[in-house]
């Protein structure tokens, strides 16, 4: 026998847990993936017909046998499927985060850097009809995506419980 005593148990880290600000991001995250898939979806599938109701739209000037119309419903498509592709990648991070998965963390910094520039653009040229509510709206949208990227980034794993 000896009079050694058994060591302190050390602090353990639970392996693969996401925090609870990475929970919200990640639900944050599936949420926005689902309502600008549909905004998506939206302009893929009524844009076109919303281009088509304006009747006529004449000719491109220097170019010969293009439609403007045409043209202009092909772009609002693109456009369209271009939002849902980037809805979907949106929607994936979060269910990875939510999963704590790293991929998902990897995709949510991504997605949440992307779209924090784009509010921020959007903040910087408001719309100038209407500035105030543009301004609030683009701030908050930047305010969410900057919190996804700064708890994506130093707030990813639980603290350290004791066993």
């Amino acid at each position: 026998m000896t009079d050694q005593q058994a060591p302190a148990a050390p602090a353990v880290v639970v392996s693969g847990q996401r925090s609870t600000l990475a929970l919200l991001a990640g639900i944050v995250m599936i949420i926005g993936g689902i309502l600008f898939g549909l905004a998506g979806l939206a302009v893929a599938v009524v844009g076109p017909a919303v281009i088509e109701s304006f009747g006529d739209l004449g000719a491109i000037p220097g170019i010969e046998g293009i439609d403007a119309a045409t043209l202009a419903s092909g772009i609002m498509t693109f456009v369209g499927l271009l939002i849902l592709f980037y809805s979907i990648v949106y929607l994936v991070g979060g269910i990875g985060v939510i999963r704590s998965r790293e991929w998902g963390r990897v995709l949510g910094i991504l997605v949440g850097l992307l779209s924090g520039l784009l509010w921020l653009g959007s903040v910087v040229t408001p719309d100038p009809d209407s500035v105030r509510s543009s301004i609030v709206g683009s701030l908050v949208m930047l305010g969410i995506h900057a919190y996804i990227v700064v708890v994506l980034l130093f707030f990813w794993k639980g603290r350290a419980a004791r066993a």
